[in-house]
């Protein structure tokens, strides 16, 4: 994963994005301690007009045979790229369908992570459990509450 956080920086130096820049997901679980998440890819959560130009910039990186699952649950200026080791999708102006309407994805808190550069974000882990509930897929809310077990140990030994 810290080879493919370090191209994300390198290209995020190229394309800077204009709008806060947020890596969600497993990988952002991961880097928050999360040790058992595992990530296939890395997850970014832009706005569209980032997502845009990341796109343009990099299009002969991009996975066009790729579909997303989930295309009526999401929608967004979405892309995957080939980067090795670990593909990359890019989620501009991310919407989520929830209660009959569509819902736009903000990230409230973050949280530091050297790894991740000048130019891209990591939510705190209680607005990573916010964001893998507010998916509301089965995967997202096994993810939720792994985290949330995580949260509690660590606000229990912060206490001590």
């Amino acid at each position: 994963m810290r080879d493919s956080l370090a191209q994300v920086r390198r290209c995020l130096e190229t394309v800077v994005p204009r709008d806060p820049c947020w890596l969600i997901g497993s990988a952002a679980a991961a880097l928050a301690g999360a040790d058992e998440f595992s990530p296939a890819d890395l997850d970014l959560l832009t706005s569209a007009r980032d997502a845009d130009a990341f796109a343009a910039a990099y299009r002969d990186s991009i996975d066009d045979a790729f579909v997303p699952g989930d295309a009526g649950r999401f929608r967004s200026h979405f892309a995957r790229f080939r980067f090795a080791p670990m593909p990359v999708e890019i989620m501009g102006g991310l919407e989520v369908f929830r209660d009959g309407r569509w819902q736009v994805i903000r990230i409230g808190s973050r949280m530091p992570c050297a790894l991740l550069g000048d130019h891209l974000w990591l939510p705190s882990l209680d607005e990573q459990v916010r964001l893998f509930e507010s998916f509301g897929r089965a995967k997202d809310l096994e993810r939720a509450r792994r985290l949330r077990a995580i949260l509690e140990t660590k606000r229990q030994t912060d206490a001590a």
